[in-house]
């Protein structure tokens, strides 16, 4: 950030509260009474640990989406006459709540705790006593199809407190409410829960100041679905203005689950009409027929049609991907052509089990294995769900249709993901390779995707994070690990704010930990930048910040790579898949080397540094077959045929929509090639054995990939016993700062190099230990 900029913003910060102080004047009094440009709000007031808040619940941004006004977007709400009382929590937009496990508190948790309206959109916000002037704006998950602002969890009370920021909750609709679609040229234009955020923004910026709030310091954070939306208000031109900031934890707009493509969700939108009586070839009339449909029964119609349209991770009613109101063109074809908002400031961040969550909820039948029962203690051995191989192929089989239901892809997946795990029992390694595939197929993997095309073309600071640390008020199993939204709690202060919850053993711990992370979000809401001790991302080195146990004590690890290899094999295989309809020699032979690839490497269970020496072994052989397999009808594999492989995509995704290849596919291939080469550019001699390794294969190719894997699998043992260089890591101590450095020997590591500095502890009790 340039220094003149630096200086000017700390000028008008300055002047700034001066104003805040007089516009705040009455909530500082304890009267919880403030005059926006709309009208007079009164709240109510709470307290933390001796900190004062001022509460603000329930507050209206927008007219009530009722009757004509449903499935439209939304309208700013007109000014009111007298005082508006805010002392309710927001309530929840329609929804259907999760009644899978009844008074299970790891799923009553996200259950909105009262009323639920179509009348929804409004806001909760929290202002303390003593503030910054900065402003924390939430965007709550929950695959778009549920979710309130105003679960316990989301309290911005002790943020709020703590911090000294501003914490603004808001409300959008969700399933067919906000992303029913009918066409650009319908009355039902989609992307009305997007717009709805984008207004609950406008409203901020052009009232937070009545609260002491500075409308150029607006970061939102957000989790999940709610992620998802955060980043999709990088490509709608018209959100622009009103944020400087996100985190994005586990979600992004290219993840599969995040969209559907118009066609697809216009096929969804005309059989919901068709089960609801409104069928009709004039638009306009279908719109009028839905609104006045019983909000409960199109509701009920929604739910059906979600268990019918897909494999796993398939929700219905989503943004749709191109539009005329939000986005304004397509959403991907945007991100290829690098059109979004570059003066922003972003955190990226998964958790280390991203999967498990959803493995009791979609892999429950009998033929997956994953059933929980949540009357009998998590700990049961009937929880813990050891499933057998037959189990364990088809619950694999089940996210096949993402990838065309090719059997070498399965095999490929199958033999690779069962190494996940170190543990020697058979049924754990299943259960724990299902589980971080789901994870990394639909959180980590295109989380990290979409970090490396935003981090080359912004202005502004990236970072990402690790979260590698399980509550001790996680009421879920132990072997569940780091469950997918668990790292919110941390983030709102839970551990101050409901205490009961915590092993009282553990609480120490995990308020200290808690206050880190709200300082680490609120100085970044402030300021746009991270600690020192916290490194830039970037598409080459890949370093997140590992936010565990060692966190704790000071220590700040750090991790490149997250899950790399698996990423990479996912993407190679949606390579494969969008190739396949061209039927060249190219798709099919690449296939065969990425499975052999696997395979060598499950014959070994590397660990993450055996997996960076494999990466350019990997990546030469891919290169080296291709050319290979196509040299009878090319000398050279030309740019006609790299660029035509785009086509091929589009091809696919017409046949299958949820076979969507992630933006960027068409050049992966070269970029991975280039990315390897500058993270492993210091181990000059495994890149020289791998050179041979190639001229290897090259030299056998008519003698059978059988006979070559043999010996690509003895000359690469050989390049590992001559690599003396060491692998390592800096980590950064609130001591000393050292290195930790770990000699690859070839043989299974039971501490991955993600976590060589982390200390291990009982948190940590997770499916990869």
């Amino acid at each position: 950030m340039p220094t003149d900029y630096r200086c000017r913003r700390s000028i008008f910060i300055v002047l700034f509260q001066l104003v805040a102080t007089v516009s705040s004047r009455s909530i500082l009094r304890g009267e919880h009474v403030v005059h926006t440009p709309l009208g007079t709000i009164r709240g109510i007031g709470q307290s933390i640990d001796d900190a004062k808040v001022s509460a603000f619940l329930g507050v209206p941004y927008a007219k009530p989406p009722i009757g004509s006004r449903r499935f439209r977007m939304a309208e700013m709400i007109d000014r009111w006459s007298g005082e508006l009382e805010a002392k309710n929590l927001a309530k929840t937009c329609y929804l259907t709540a999760d009644n899978t496990f009844p008074q299970f508190p790891g799923a009553e948790m996200w259950n909105p705790p009262g009323a639920i309206s179509e009348d929804c959109l409004n806001m909760n916000i929290w202002v303390p006593e003593n503030h910054d002037g900065s402003v924390m704006v939430w965007i709550y998950g929950g695959g778009f199809f549920s979710g309130t602002p105003s679960l316990d969890l989301y309290s911005g009370t002790v943020l709020a407190a703590k911090e000294n920021t501003i914490v603004v909750n808001v409300n959008y609709r969700l399933g067919p409410f906000g992303f029913l679609y009918f066409g650009d040229d319908s009355p039902i234009q989609g992307n009305m829960g997007l717009m709805d955020q984008q207004l609950a923004l406008k409203w901020i910026h052009q009232n937070i100041g009545a609260f002491g709030g500075d409308p150029t310091r607006m970061s939102m954070f957000a989790e999940s679905a709610g992620s998802a939306s955060a980043t999709a208000h990088l490509f709608a031109p018209n959100s622009f203005n009103y944020y400087q900031n996100i985190i994005a934890m586990s979600g992004s707009i290219i993840n599969s689950w995040a969209t559907a493509k118009p066609q697809t969700l216009l096929e969804r939108s005309m059989k919901l009409a068709k089960r609801v009586n409104c069928s009709s070839v004039d638009q306009k009339a279908i719109a009028k027929c839905l609104s006045n449909v019983p909000a409960h029964l199109i509701q009920q119609e929604a739910d059906n049609i979600s268990g019918d349209i897909g494999p796993p991770m398939t929700f219905a009613f989503v943004p749709v991907s191109a539009d005329v109101n939000f986005f304004q063109g397509d959403v991907f074809e945007k991100l290829q052509k690098k059109q979004f908002k570059k003066d922003v400031n972003i955190v990226f961040g998964s958790v280390k089990d991203e999967g498990t969550y959803w493995l009791p909820y979609y892999m429950a039948m009998p033929r997956y294995g994953f059933a929980f029962n949540h009357t009998i203690s998590a700990e049961d051995p009937h929880n813990r769900a050891l499933i057998t191989k037959q189990h364990y192929a088809e619950s694999m089989k089940a996210f096949m249709p993402y990838f065309g239901s090719s059997s070498l892809v399965l095999n490929a997946f199958m033999n690779s993901y069962e190494q996940v795990s170190h543990s020697r029992v058979p049924e754990e390694r299943y259960r724990d390779g299902v589980a971080r595939f789901l994870g990394d197929l639909f959180f980590t993997c295109s989380l990290i995707e979409f970090a490396d095309m935003i981090s080359d073309n912004i202005f502004g600071n990236v970072y990402m994070y690790y979260f590698t640390y399980r509550s001790s008020a996680n009421p879920w199993p132990k072997w569940m690990g780091v469950m997918h939204g668990y790292e919110i709690e941390y983030g709102f202060g839970q551990p101050f704010w409901r205490p009961h919850l915590y092993d009282q053993g553990e609480l120490h711990n995990e308020k200290k930990l808690s206050a880190i992370i709200m300082d680490l979000w609120a100085n970044f809401a402030n300021t746009g930048e991270m600690e020192n001790f916290w490194p830039r991302y970037n598409k080459i080195e890949r370093k997140a910040l590992v936010l565990g146990e060692g966190t704790l004590h000071g220590r700040h690890s750090i991790i490149r790579d997250v899950h790399g290899q698996y990423c990479r094999m996912i993407d190679e295989a949606k390579t494969f898949v969008a190739q396949k309809t061209g039927a060249d020699c190219r798709s099919t032979r690449r296939l065969e080397v990425v499975s052999a690839a696997v395979l060598d490497t499950s014959s070994s269970a590397m660990n993450e540094i055996g997996k960076l020496l494999l990466i350019p072994l990997f990546t030469l052989l891919i290169s080296s077959i291709v050319v290979m397999c196509c040299s009878k009808s090319s000398k050279n594999i030309t740019e006609d045929n790299k660029i035509n492989l785009q086509e091929n995509i589009n091809n696919c995704e017409n046949q299958n929509p949820n076979n969507r290849a992630q933006p960027g596919t068409a050049h992966k291939f070269e970029a991975n090639q280039r990315s390897n080469a500058n993270v492993e550019k210091t181990q000059e001699a495994d890149l020289k054995s791998n050179a041979k390794t190639v001229q290897l294969v090259k030299a056998t190719s008519k003698t059978g990939l059988d006979k070559s894997k043999e010996k690509i699998q003895t000359l690469h043992a050989k390049s590992v016993d001559k690599s003396k260089e060491p692998i390592c890591e800096k980590e950064v101590s609130a001591r000393s700062p050292r290195k930790s450095c770990i000699h690859w020997s070839g043989k299974i590591q039971r501490k991955p190099i993600s976590m060589a500095d982390e200390t291990q502890s009982s948190h940590e009790d997770t499916p990869t230990k």
